[in-house]
């Protein structure tokens, strides 16, 4: 929750922001023994077996896990995940008391009994159960890693065959400063640009997508390319929802009203039952003010936030 509140500049002044902002990667790191002991458990060998060197001293630490540097005996220079300890114990029993505060609270809101409170946590928690598997964000990793191999302008890390297991995972090491260090440089538009190409080819082409691309995760590698990391988080669109998705962009940018309720209808925003008749005034106003804005102004996100 932290991390994403530290993206809302909206929501915080900088003082906050800059608090919440160290959750993204400065979250207390727990002890290299701690690291040692679960990378030798879950891998079967001594560290001085696995790596030629391994940092004991981490460089990033977050909610979920610890990230080393190391360096293979082949001469790779790599990055060892590593869970923190009894980190699935604390998400079921802190998801377990979310549930049941929201479930308390439903009753005396309906707004909450309207947006399905008690299903978006069980939602959150599942992903998250998926988020403490590492092998699943090794398989997530592969396939984005293998998406943009080719791209000049992206790079995904590869995970390192063998050592990735539930709980320890090794990949191949990027090197770069953060995304957030380009803030009001000439290159933060060319950079934004990058990102937004990436993530149109996952939504519309790859079909899912990066889904935690805070600034801890996003940084300028050495070779000026932007660097993608972090993988635990996944989203997926279906092939309709895409198609649905691209319709209501069209119909948009097109200014036409029918076609917009059309599109909202097919991506379940809309009910069946909804009178267009009566949406039809507030979609053709919608459609007006943007028709008066500079296109550098027009945003789908706002639109769709004036839907709901």
């Amino acid at each position: 929750l932290g991390q994403h509140l530290s993206l809302r500049a909206d929501l915080f002044p900088p003082d906050y922001l800059a608090e919440l902002q160290k959750l993204q990667d400065k979250v207390k790191p727990f002890a290299a023994e701690e690291s040692v002991a679960a990378i030798e458990d879950a891998l079967g060998r001594p560290v001085t077996q696995l790596f030629i060197r391994f940092d004991a001293e981490p460089f990033a630490a977050a909610s979920v896990a610890q990230v080393h540097g190391a360096r293979t005996f082949t001469g790779r220079e790599v990055v060892v995940k590593v869970l923190r300890p009894g980190v699935r114990v604390q998400v079921n029993r802190d998801m377990k008391i979310l549930a049941g505060i929201v479930r308390f609270l439903t009753h005396f809101s309906p707004m909450l009994s309207y947006y399905k409170a008690e299903a978006i946590v069980r939602e959150v928690h599942a992903n998250l159960c998926k988020e403490l598997d590492l092998r699943e964000e090794g398989r997530a990793l592969r396939r984005f890693h293998e998406e943009f191999r080719d791209w000049p302008t992206i790079e995904v890390p590869d995970v390192v065959d063998d050592l990735c297991t539930e709980t320890v995972m090794v990949v191949t090491r990027l090197f770069g400063r953060r995304v957030d260090e380009y803030q009001n440089t000439r290159r933060s538009a060319e950079l934004a640009q990058r990102l937004i190409d990436a993530y149109v080819h996952m939504f519309f082409v790859m079909g899912y997508f990066h889904g935690d691309p805070h600034p801890g995760n996003v940084f300028i590698t050495d070779q000026g390319r932007l660097g993608l990391h972090d993988f635990g988080v996944i989203g997926s669109i279906d092939r309709p929802t895409r198609q649905a998705l691209a319709s209501f962009m069209l119909a948009f940018t097109e200014q036409d009203t029918d076609w917009v309720l059309d599109s909202w209808l097919e991506l379940g925003m809309l009910s069946k039952a909804a009178d267009r008749a009566k949406l039809r005034p507030a979609v053709a106003a919608l459609m007006s003010d943007y028709s008066r804005r500079p296109i550098g102004e027009w945003s789908i996100g706002e639109a769709f936030a004036i839907e709901a």
